[in-house]
């Protein structure tokens, strides 16, 4: 058994190495948040989910099964133990003691109050494992990738007590216990985000304990089981399966830090999973607006930065410099050495070389850099942009459905677009909010907040529970526009049965958004199509909806005059942190369909003066498009989904 594990001595060396390049990182890097958020947790303050965005009081030491507020990521994400971290953190650049006394301490605490659950044995014996508690099997995991690494490397080289970094060590062993007998158990597909960062945590257990006579094994386990989930869950073109921007980066993460550990265990994965990771990692780059800020597709907050340290682990793992250089084209690269230092990739060779290529000169935009579109067709996603500065138009589309079956963190937003320009979302997806099974729940997932059309202002399908929906129809993107001055993609889907719902989307001109809504077996129904804008300030003129913001704005012109169409101004809410809010507005166009075929057509202008708002003559007869805007005619010709100029 595990009971006489010691922490292993040989590491010291490396502990300091690391320990050093942390420290190199923190030079010149803004620390304020650091301490901020040490001294919280010194008092016993964290922000938790469901706690928004401000700290609470926890206790001293926590309260660790107590959950005020009813949610169950409360428990789960005090019981990752980050907040340690931190304070580990705010030891090594201050030299505080303080700051590790209440480590070792609350770490004791733990150890001695929540004890580690027997080990499963069955399915049965597993599901204890899916539980609002300390043990959920998902913390296991995260805690041996994300948490114990630091924790054992600062106690071992600076703790008062050896006796403490041995039970850390006895710890790990019983995580590694408990994720080897259950999580296939748990997830006999190995096929979702969970299982990866479960069964990655498994190859962290195994590389910090290398004498412990039961780690070969648990290196081939985690080894086959990261093989089939990176097959399984990354796609050919590069997409995670689930259809969110912030699971795709986190479970892209997971996978990089997978091929760091099997190095540090003397193996390497296949050449089919490394290229999958590299695919997703530029991915990743791409789920980034020119503002900086994620493209909040599916459950996904928008100020998570989690592409900004998959393309820090391609420096690291691959030596391959593009995604950084793309991103200091619109990132400054203070805001990226933030980031790194607040999830320093603990471990990881090569941070003096990284230091030196973050602190050169901005590389030139001519320099290799990602391609400015992604299709990631196995996913039926989308995304453009004009070019990798901080004012480019960006245009993200799908329709993928029937959407993964195995996690639903996917939206009800077929056919789907998030649109920017100049520097800001102007088209916005509302983003995740909470994962507590309410109304608030079901509002962020429905159609009704996402920027596509409707059949009467329905749900695509069926909302059962914060994870579940009802049986979906096909759906799919299938062209792609990309000429000269047209880029975009045209899609369908059929959730809506028997009405067939199709959208062109694209960037004229690599500015101006084309739209074009084409609704089939639709005579009598109500067309409705929603946007939903990044602003409180959205007025109605005519049939157009124009935003008053300071800066950038919006206007979207319908090629239909009133009375043949109507117009609405509805409440919205955005989210871009978990369990925060705010207000913001959607636009309503409607019509009661007198064919058996109609298509609505809708130009959107940004702007960022009143010269530059100033399309007029907006006219669509027969499949030819004519406006004027800036000064230039326009015209067009649509037909079979595609614009043609």
């Amino acid at each position: 058994m595990s009971a006489n594990i010691k922490s292993p001595l040989t590491n010291e060396k490396e502990d300091r190495r690391i320990i050093k390049d942390f420290l190199l990182i923190l030079d010149g890097t803004d620390t304020g948040s650091l301490i901020k958020h040490a001294e919280e947790a010194m008092n016993g303050m964290l922000v938790l989910n469901g706690t928004g965005p401000e700290p609470v009081f926890v206790g001293i030491p926590p309260r660790w099964e107590d959950n005020p507020c009813g949610v169950g990521g409360y428990t789960w994400t005090m019981s990752r133990l980050t907040y340690m971290v931190t304070l580990c953190k705010a030891y090594l650049l201050t030299k505080e003691q303080r700051y590790l006394d209440k480590v070792e301490a609350d770490l004791a605490n733990w150890f001695e109050t929540v004890p580690a659950p027997p080990i499963p044995h069955d399915y049965e014996s597993a599901c204890y494992y899916h539980g609002i508690h300390n043990w959920r099997m998902l913390e296991l995991g995260y805690r041996m990738v994300y948490t114990f690494p630091i924790l054992l490397s600062v106690i071992r080289t600076f703790g008062s007590s050896k006796k403490l970094a041995d039970r850390i060590c006895l710890s790990i062993a019983e995580h590694a216990e408990r994720i080897s007998a259950g999580s296939h158990l748990l997830w006999p597909g190995q096929d979702h985000n969970h299982y990866t960062e479960e069964i990655n945590g498994l190859l962290s257990a195994a590389s910090m304990l290398p004498d412990d006579p039961r780690t070969p094994a648990w290196i081939e386990q985690a080894m086959d089981g990261l093989e089939h989930a990176c097959a399984s869950q990354i796609t050919e073109d590069g997409s995670q399966t689930e259809g969110s921007g912030e699971y795709h980066s986190a479970v892209t993460i997971n996978f990089c830090h997978s091929i760091f550990l099997a190095k540090k265990c003397g193996r390497i994965f296949s050449s089919d999973f490394v290229s999958r990771v590299k695919k997703a990692i530029d991915f990743s780059i791409h789920t980034l607006g020119p503002d900086g800020n994620m493209l909040p597709f599916g459950d996904s907050d928008a100020l998570l930065y989690t592409p900004v340290d998959a393309a820090i682990l391609s420096y690291l793992l691959f030596n391959d410099t593009k995604q950084l250089v793309t991103l200091r084209q619109f990132i400054d690269v203070k805001f990226i050495f933030q980031q790194l230092s607040e999830r320093f990739p603990w471990g990881f060779p090569g941070i003096p070389q990284l230091y030196d290529t973050l602190k050169a000169p901005i590389p030139p935009a001519d320099c290799e850099l990602l391609p400015t579109i992604t299709y990631q067709r196995q996913m039926d996603q989308y995304i453009i942009r004009s070019d990798w500065s901080k004012n480019a138009a960006c245009l993200f589309f799908s329709s993928n459905s029937p959407i993964h079956p195995g996690s639903n963190h996917a939206h009800m937003d077929q056919l789907g677009i998030i649109y920017g320009a100049y520097g800001k979302i102007l088209l916005q997806d509302p983003g995740r909010y909470t994962y507590k099974d309410c109304e608030d729940r079901h509002l962020y997932k429905s159609s009704q907040v996402h920027n596509v059309p409707t059949v009467d202002g329905r749900d695509a399908f069926a909302y059962l529970g914060t994870f579940a929906y009802g049986p979906q129809e096909d759906g799919s993107l299938t062209a792609i526009m990309n000429s000269e001055r047209i880029t975009g993609a045209y899609g369908y889907h059929n959730n809506y049965h028997p009405v067939t719902i199709s959208r062109s989307a694209a960037l004229l001109d690599k500015k101006l958004l084309l739209i074009a809504d084409t609704f089939q077996n639709i005579r009598g129904q109500g067309m409705k199509v929603f946007f939903h804008f990044n602003s409180a300030k959205v007025e109605r003129e005519g049939t157009s909806f124009v935003t008053r913001d300071p800066g950038t704005n919006l206007r979207i012109h319908s090629n239909l005059p009133e009375g043949e169409i109507q117009t609405e101004i509805l409440d919205g809410r955005l989210s871009d942190v978990f369990y925060h809010d705010y207000p913001s507005r959607r636009g309503v166009y409607s019509r009661i369909a007198s064919g058996d075929t109609e298509t609505l057509f809708f130009v959107c202008v940004p702007f960022r003066d009143a010269a530059q708002d100033n399309l007029k003559d907006f006219v669509c007869e027969n499949g030819i498009i004519s406006f004027i805007c800036g000064g230039e005619s326009y015209r067009l010709v649509y037909k079979d989904g595609i614009f043609i100029i």
